[in-house]
C-alpha cells in the first residue's frame, strides 16, 4: 500500500471509532477526515469538494422536507391505520406494514421513509397498547430491502450511480438492481414476519421503559404560549437535576417526546410530564 492509502485507511479508522464512541455528530466527523486528507495533501481541493456537487445528498435533503411536512399533516395517517388494522397480534400488523413500506422504499429513499412512518407507526401502537419498539426495527429495515430494487431505493444507490457518471462508466438502469433485489427484499420481509416478534418480544421502547418506572407519582404541567418557556430547550428553562423529580416526556398531541433531553425545544402548548 502506498503511503497516502495508510493514511486514508487510518482516517477512516479514526471516524468511525469517533462514530462508535459519539466523540461528536457524524457530519462533523465525515467533515474532519476530509479536512485531514486535504491539510495531508492525500487529496486535491477539487477531490475534497466534488461531494458537494453530487447531486444524492440534495435529493436526499428534498425528500426530508417532504417527509416532514407528511409527518406534520397527517396526510398518510388514515392510510396506515387502514392498512395495519385492528385484526392480529403481531405479524398481521407487522405484514401489512411492512409490505407497502417496503414497496414505497423501491421508489422513494428510504431513510426519508423511515422518518415519515415512525410517528404514525408509533400512533398506530400507542392507540393498539403495543409497544412501538416491536415494529420500529422491522419497518426500518423492510424500507433497507425495498432500497435495493432501484436505483433511487437509497442514497447508496444514488452516489455509486453518480460515481459511475464520473468515471465515464455506463450508470445503472433504473430496475437494474431489482434482478438482485426484489427477491432478497421478499425473503427478508417473509424472514422479519416470521423472526421478529420472537427476538423482540423483550423488546421495550423509551417510553414504554419509562411508564413502567413512574411508581412515586406524576404530574402534567402545560407550557404557557409566548412564556418564559416557549421557545427555550429543556435545560435553558432550567427542567435539568430538579430536585426529587425529573421531566419525564413532552406531550404535543400528535407526538410525545421521552425521555426528554436537554436540548429538546419547548413549545407553547406542550404538556410536561414530571415523575418522582
Amino acid at each position: 500500500m502506498t503511503p497516502d492509502a495508510w493514511i486514508t485507511a487510518v482516517t477512516v479508522l479514526l471516524i468511525l471509532a469517533g462514530l462508535i464512541a459519539g466523540l461528536a455528530s457524524p457530519s462533523v466527523l465525515a467533515f474532519s477526515g476530509v479536512v485531514i486528507l486535504l491539510l495531508l495533501d492525500v487529496v486535491e481541493v477539487a477531490e475534497a469538494l466534488s461531494g458537494f456537487s453530487n447531486p444524492a445528498p440534495f435529493t436526499v435533503g428534498a425528500l426530508f422536507v417532504v417527509a416532514r411536512a407528511i409527518s406534520k399533516t397527517g396526510a398518510i395517517r388514515p392510510f396506515t391505520q387502514w392498512v395495519m388494522g385492528d385484526t392480529g397480534h403481531i405479524r398481521r400488523p407487522m405484514l401489512r406494514m411492512l409490505v407497502p413500506t417496503t414497496l414505497a422504499s423501491a421508489f422513494m429513499n428510504n431513510i426519508p421513509l423511515v422518518a415519515m412512518m415512525i410517528p404514525e407507526v408509533s400512533s398506530w401502537a400507542r392507540k393498539r397498547g403495543s409497544d412501538a419498539a416491536r415494529f420500529l426495527l422491522p419497518l426500518s429495515y423492510g424500507a433497507i430491502f425495498g432500497g435495493m430494487a432501484t436505483i433511487i431505493g437509497t442514497s447508496t444507490n444514488l452516489v455509486v450511480a453518480g460515481q459511475m457518471v464520473d468515471y465515464g462508466l455506463e450508470p445503472f438502469g433504473f430496475f437494474e438492481l431489482g434482478l438482485v433485489g426484489l427477491p432478497i427484499a421478499v425473503l427478508g420481509v417473509v424472514t422479519l414476519v416470521a423472526l421478529a416478534p420472537r427476538v423482540l418480544r423483550r423488546t421495550r421502547s423509551p417510553a414504554a421503559a419509562l411508564a413502567e418506572s413512574e411508581r412515586a407519582f406524576s404530574i402534567d404541567m402545560a407550557v404557557r404560549a409566548r412564556g418564559p418557556l416557549d421557545g427555550v430547550t429543556v435545560e435553558q428553562g432550567g427542567l435539568r437535576h430538579l430536585t426529587g423529580v425529573f421531566l419525564a416526556s413532552v406531550d404535543r398531541g400528535d407526538s410525545i417526546v421521552a425521555p426528554a433531553r436537554p436540548n429538546t425545544v419547548l413549545r407553547g402548548g406542550d404538556r410536561l410530564r414530571f415523575v418522582g
